[in-house]
């Protein structure tokens, strides 16, 4: 009998934002770069995005918050929702922000998370 498939935790060990004029690419850093579900929904201005088997291990201690944004974004967290599994959310100032996540593998190679651009 086939034993079921469990997908291995993906460790973010650091988070980054990059800025543009109108959209924000969210760099997330891991040892392992893993094919990943991305959950997403919006609420009013905000989007929300959840990434199961997922933990985020970053020296700010399970949060990141940042203000360096695009005049139409107002806000971007990125926190450890559950045991296994992360939130993104992105605030807009009129109407959901345009959001890019991008996983890096060191050194520095670039995977956009598959079918994810909101």
């Amino acid at each position: 009998m086939a034993q079921p498939a469990f997908s291995q935790v993906v460790q973010f060990t650091n988070v980054q934002l990059n800025p543009t004029a109108n959209r924000i690419e969210i760099i997330l850093e891991t040892p392992e770069v893993e094919q990943l579900q991305v959950l997403t929904r919006s609420e009013g201005d905000v989007l929300i995005a959840d990434i199961p088997n997922t933990k985020l291990a970053i020296p700010e201690g399970g949060i990141f918050l940042s203000d360096d944004l695009p005049e139409n974004i107002a806000g971007v967290t990125v926190t450890q929702f559950s045991a296994n599994s992360i939130r993104v959310t992105a605030i807009g100032k009129a109407g959901v922000p345009k959001i890019e996540m991008v996983l890096i593998e060191p050194p520095r190679f670039l995977k956009p998370f598959q079918n994810w651009i909101a």
